[in-house]
């Protein structure tokens, strides 16, 4: 591997003018469509359950909104009414994931008698502090037949949406909480051609009328970049705020911000490293106009959870890679984490008071963008995230601590980690392709993919004194640094320790964690007991485990008992978990 990681003691001042401020986890959403004729068949597979279970075992919840298409499909008009709905999600709930509820279906509704109804069923059910989490936003994309499918007319689609908010209104005095409404959803092209979305946001412009959405949405991909999806929805903000004044009061958000349309369709970008860079600069520019107060940006959610398929398995825009095992019996799927997925759970241990981005241009050959956080607590914590795209030489490049940070990093013990994801390295389509790309990978494969699937620990220790980190790298990369202080406390106990059988010799091991503002967690270490020999060992040994997911093949059998514990970077240990057999 063509990689070094210095860390370089020296005194120097940074190049950090502007204070930090809040950083509010505005990228934690993700969404997809149940691809077939039968979208309660798919929203109710096994492979979209463990999907979205996948998708909910980065750390600190690095994902945790997810927003599905056409899932009210799965309320019947007859007999047991929310049976289905009930078992989707009841997994989404067991899996700390938050709803994006866009209130559409392929037959039509009650509008108001049945968003009522339905908050009401899922707050008595789950509790208010899990349904007023959840975002409700009206019919996606209206303006186009493929989602208008009941062909609504303009009076028709804006009468659903008052309906809807007046249905909202009505749970709100009910249960104390103000359940707000998102909307349009739309993609706002050529007025004369999205009529529907437009005609929505001027009900907002209307002095006469409440305006029924509390946060403005919108659809707007880029060309392939991260600048070009920046470009456009900074481009829309503005665009809107000037067309309808009111609205420039009001928050936005760009739940389909992709870098290009399409996810079906199959680039090879989207398998490797460079969509995971330009999902991160994506953030980070997004994250820009926020610190410098250019727009009012609530939120903006990648349309990356949708399930592969043959012979597009990792070339689809999407997190995991799906491989269904039709060769093997019983049939069943494999599922491969992309370096996008590895990219958002670096993501995840940033901390809660962000810097303005920080971008060098050119550098030696290369473009480095990166974002520089710290933590709230008495403790001293860094996290920065860096993206480096490719160079013409192997060159340093010298990441400054913060201003902020150098006197608190002074003469105290500090504990680093330098995690990567690396061009062609921590790359599973690179390795994929270069062995034939096999359409039903076989065991032994399957283990390498996994082995190289998370990022790489490229450095880890402590220093007396730290003041800046000095890297070396020859290749794209994604890294992200951290520092805690020594004295941070111990990590808890982890919880919720969830096993699914693959195959016969093969279980998908997922658990909880707590939630950490100043996140220290390094690895997880999973042990098993096999039923025949009674010994607890280590199935992670010398393995680097910074999500909360793990899939183990047995050399016998997988029958069995499981425990994990957390490692943080001062190298303190969890408790173990509760066991769990099965």
């Amino acid at each position: 591997m063509n990689f070094i990681i210095f860390v370089t003691l020296s005194l120097f001042l940074t190049c950090n003018a502007l204070p930090p401020k809040i950083l509010r986890r505005f990228w934690t959403n993700t969404g997809f469509a149940p691809i077939g004729n039968d979208p309660r068949e798919v929203l109710l597979s096994s492979d979209t359950l463990t999907n979205v279970d996948l998708i909910s075992s980065l750390p600190n919840q690095g994902l945790e909104t997810i927003r599905i298409h056409w899932l009210l499909d799965l309320v019947d008009s007859k007999g047991d009414k929310y049976g289905k709905l009930d078992k989707f999600l009841d997994g989404l709930v067991q899996k700390k994931m938050n709803l994006g509820l866009e209130i559409m279906s392929h037959r039509k509704f009650e509008y108001e008698n049945d968003i009522y109804e339905l908050l009401k069923r899922y707050t008595m059910r789950y509790g208010i502090e899990i349904t007023s989490k959840w975002k409700l936003e009206t019919w996606n994309e209206p303006d186009l037949k493929s989602y208008n499918v009941l062909n609504f007319t303009l009076d028709d689609y804006l009468n659903y949406i008052q309906a809807l908010k007046i249905g909202l209104e009505r749970i709100s005095d009910e249960s104390g909480h103000n359940f707000t409404l998102r909307g349009p959803a739309g993609l706002f092209r050529n007025p004369k051609n999205h009529e529907f979305c437009w005609k929505a946001v001027e009900l907002c412009q209307d002095g006469t009328k409440k305006c029924p959405f509390d946060v403005i949405t919108f659809h707007r991909k880029g060309n392939g970049s991260a600048e070009s999806v920046f470009s456009e929805t900074i481009s829309l903000i503005v665009e809107l705020s000037n067309t309808f004044p009111r609205l420039s009061q009001m928050k936005f958000s760009n739940d389909e911000a992709d870098p290009i349309v399409t996810w079906s369709e199959p680039r090879e970008f989207q398998a490797d490293i460079r969509y995971a860079a330009t999902v991160v600069e994506t953030i980070l520019l997004h994250w820009t106009a926020i610190y410098n107060e250019i727009i009012n940006l609530e939120s903006i959610s990648h349309d990356n959870a949708f399930l592969s398929f043959y012979p597009h398995q990792f070339t689809q825009r999407t997190l995991l890679a799906r491989f269904q095992m039709n060769n093997s019996n019983p049939w069943h799927t494999q599922f491969f984490q992309k370096p996008v997925f590895a990219a958002l759970g670096l993501m995840a241990n940033l901390g809660p008071l962000a810097f303005d981005i920080e971008k060098k241009q050119n550098w030696n050959g290369s473009d480095v963008i990166y974002l520089s956080t710290i933590g709230k607590g008495s403790k001293f914590y860094l996290s920065t995230i860096l993206v480096m795209k490719k160079s013409i030489k192997t060159n340093i490049f010298r990441y400054e601590l913060p201003q902020e940070l150098l006197k608190r990093a002074s003469n105290t013990t500090i504990w680093y980690s330098v995690e990567g994801i690396i061009d062609g390295v921590t790359d599973p389509y690179h390795f994929w392709v270069k062995n034939g790309s096999p359409a039903f990978p076989n065991p032994a494969f399957r283990d390498i993919l996994r082995k190289i699937q998370t990022p790489l620990l490229l450095d880890h220790g402590k220093k007396e004194t730290l003041t800046h980190f000095d890297i070396t790298e020859e290749r794209s990369s994604i890294i992200l640094i951290r520092a805690c202080e020594e004295g941070t406390p111990a990590p808890i106990k982890i919880h919720e320790i969830r096993l699914t059988k693959v195959t016969e010799d093969e279980v998908l091991i997922i658990w909880s964690d707590k939630f950490y503002e100043e996140r220290c967690i390094l690895t997880y270490q999973v042990y098993f007991q096999g039923k025949k020999d009674g010994k607890w060992e280590e199935i992670t040994k010398n393995r680097h485990v910074p999500f909360m997911n793990f899939q183990f093949r047995a050399k016998n059998a997988t029958l069995g008992c499981y425990k994990v514990r957390s490692v943080d970077i001062l190298m303190q240990k969890s408790e173990f978990s509760e066991v769990h057999c099965m």
